[in-house]
């Protein structure tokens, strides 16, 4: 289903897309950035549950990195299972040139902040001058 949405968004006119998961939404959405044609500019992952990384991690990287997408990781502190694999991701990322940003959420475990990742995406935007 992830995969098949991303390939009816391609060529639709959109100035950008952006794409947001949460736990294994993250993985799914990894997976079809690696396996099918489709662009995204911007990866919002938050809590993301990723074991496609142990299979194919360095394909999904280089997936990442040769379409250009822009990475932002979120990972509660307190998520035993899934800030490990925030941080394999992001340092793979990183050092294979993807402009990528990991965030830590103090307090937090497997969840979202009380301000979400899109409210302060939409902040930031608003405060550059940009269109909401």
């Amino acid at each position: 289903p992830v995969a098949k949405a991303l390939e009816q968004m391609q060529g639709q006119g959109y100035r950008e897309i952006a794409c947001g998961g949460f736990s294994a939404g993250c993985d799914m959405l990894l997976r079809a950035l690696t396996r099918k044609p489709v662009r995204c500019d911007l990866l919002l992952l938050q809590s993301p549950w990723i074991p496609f990384l142990e299979s194919e991690g360095k394909a999904a990287v280089q997936a990442l990195q040769q379409k250009n997408v822009k990475l932002k990781i979120f990972c509660g502190a307190c998520d035993e299972d899934c800030l490990p694999m925030a941080k394999q991701l992001y340092e793979a990322a990183r050092e294979a040139g993807v402009a990528a940003e990991l965030v830590i959420q103090e307090g937090l475990r497997h969840q979202f902040a009380e301000k979400t990742v899109v409210e302060e995406l939409l902040s930031t935007k608003t405060a550059e001058g940009e269109q909401k």
